[in-house]
């Protein structure tokens, strides 16, 4: 046998070794994973399914139909996931800080406080719960809901016109409890000063008076002028100019809201005394905007991606 035989011959061994060594661990696994998976018990799905008074727990996301976009959920993992989870304009963080299942009875319907970002009521919560019935535990369903089984139609009363230049007095008078509200728990100290929250500048108490069992406290209000403040918290507002004199002694602070074009129908923000709108419209050379104080579900059909948790028989 030459060479060249010799080191064929070799190389053929050698190859026939390794095939019966794969065989070999190929074998032993297979038998490690039976007896491992003959140990394991086997699951199999659940057979109870949702009926009339039965109490229920499940999980939701909430989207809406035409956008896809999330407007609330129960699930932590969904709230903080916005590459999958795109966020509309009215998803909130509950104030809670807590995300858990929903537990509701089947037949008494839906109320706000069931739901840990809910900013409004279902016109009718039985129907969302009505589509439930027959669902098993681990079960997932999308439930799609039209605008008038939702949240109705938008109130034209709740989209208004206001001005990007605001007015405030400089000398407020305020009860005791509106002062707390606003400040947070503080004592409340004549001539003491205080930061206020909501407009970002400083407020002293000038004069405190009891009326019958009220307390009525004096305030000036002391930005400064270009001071940037952030009253409704998604965009800034300028402090144009300060007149102590003015308004018969109250003062007067001009404010100008510092809005884009670009803002429009893509920005949701927080009145300081009348809630949350969505800016609809900006006219710049009117120097207005268009404020919708509409939920953001109002007019739209949405869609409920549900998956139930547990179901408890009654």
């Amino acid at each position: 046998m030459n060479r060249l035989e010799k080191d064929r011959a070799s190389a053929a061994d050698v190859f026939a070794v390794i095939v019966i060594v794969l065989i070999l661990v190929t074998a032993g696994l297979g038998i490690m994973l039976y007896q491992i998976s003959s140990k394991s018990p086997h699951t199999t799905p659940s057979t109870v399914v949702i009926d009339e008074d039965d109490i229920v727990e499940f999980e939701y996301v909430g989207r809406f139909e035409n956008t896809r976009k999330v407007f609330e959920t129960s699930m932590y993992d969904v709230a903080i996931d916005n590459e999958t989870y795109t966020k509309a304009l009215s998803f909130r963080w509950p104030e809670t800080d807590v995300f858990e299942p929903i537990n509701v009875t089947i037949g008494d319907g839906i109320s706000p406080l069931d739901f840990v970002n809910f900013t409004g009521m279902i016109n009718d919560g039985n129907i969302l719960l009505d589509e439930m019935i027959g669902m098993r535990e681990g079960e997932s369903r999308h439930i799609p809901l039209k605008s008038f089984e939702a949240f109705g139609d938008p109130d034209p009363s709740k989209i208004v016109t206001l001005s990007l230049m605001e007015t405030l007095d400089q000398v407020e008078v305020l009860t005791s409890i509106e002062f707390l509200q606003r400040m947070g728990e503080v004592e409340i100290i004549v001539n003491a000063t205080y930061h206020d929250p909501a407009w970002g500048w400083d407020v002293r108490i000038i004069k405190e008076e009891h009326v019958g069992d009220i307390a009525e406290l004096t305030i000036r209000n002391s930005p400064t002028e270009g001071q940037r403040v952030t009253p409704y918290e998604t965009f800034e507002s300028e402090v144009v100019s300060i007149d102590s004199a003015a308004n018969e002694g109250k003062g007067e602070i001009v404010l100008r809201h510092l809005i884009s074009a670009e803002d429009a129908n893509n920005l949701m923000a927080k009145s300081p005394s009348e809630g949350w709108f969505i800016l609809v419209g900006l006219d710049e050379d009117a120097g207005t905007f268009v404020a919708d104080f509409n939920s953001e579900k109002a007019g739209k059909s949405l869609i409920y991606e549900v998956t139930v948790v547990k179901i408890v028989k009654r």
